[in-house]
């Protein structure tokens, strides 16, 4: 009998604190969390958490027969940013990171299947900011038509918001072309042969 109780205590301990985790409520622009009104919107996809921490709340959606799970980003201000199972992030903020200020530290070089895989990591102060430069400022352009040889995941990350990265592609060709690429917005920016040089493929 002592077993059972013990079992039911621990049980009525889990459902309390599952229970603890804030409802959040779906609105046309996001999601609000109940217990402090606090309003999250999400973000481009081009944003990705680098990791998924607590349960913060839910969202049940029944119309769906789905639940959005919100969790903390470790490293990230709670306050200002959550994300959910699948990595994407939503912001408190009144607009997006101005990321094209980022004082970006590195940039992961990731081959992306069922999981994501850093294949290089991108120090150099010189060529960071040569990638930086070229995709906010550089002239947009048409993505080749033939199939990439090799395709991966540039993820910048920067102190300025830690635990959370930006994110577009980087395909390359056999001809030794090479472009970013952003499948939401569609922007496209060739390479030139020396950056492609700067960014070894491994």
């Amino acid at each position: 009998m002592k077993k059972i109780g013990f079992l039911c205590m621990l049980l009525l301990a889990a459902f309390l604190l599952v229970g603890c985790g804030a409802r959040f409520e779906a609105t046309k622009t996001g999601y609000t969390d109940t217990k402090t009104d606090r309003h999250y919107t999400a973000l481009s996809s081009a944003f990705e958490a680098a990791a998924g921490g607590e349960t913060v709340g839910e969202y049940e959606d029944e119309e769906y027969g789905r639940v959005v799970s919100f969790r903390v980003i470790p490293k990230a201000d709670a306050a200002r940013f959550l994300t959910d199972g699948y990595g994407f992030v939503y912001c408190a903020d009144e607009s997006e990171p101005d990321v094209k200020s980022w004082r970006v530290k590195a940039i992961l070089v990731c081959e992306e299947d069922a999981i994501s895989v850093e294949k290089n990591r991108l120090t150099d102060e010189g060529v960071i900011a040569q990638i930086q430069t070229l995709w906010f400022e550089g002239e947009e352009g048409d993505r080749p038509m033939e199939k990439a040889t090799h395709v991966r995941r540039l993820k910048l990350a920067s102190d300025d918001c830690p635990g959370i990265y930006y994110c577009f592609n980087y395909y390359v060709y056999e001809d030794g072309t090479a472009c970013f690429y952003d499948a939401e917005s569609r922007r496209t920016v060739m390479l030139p042969t020396e950056l492609v040089a700067a960014i070894p493929i491994i």
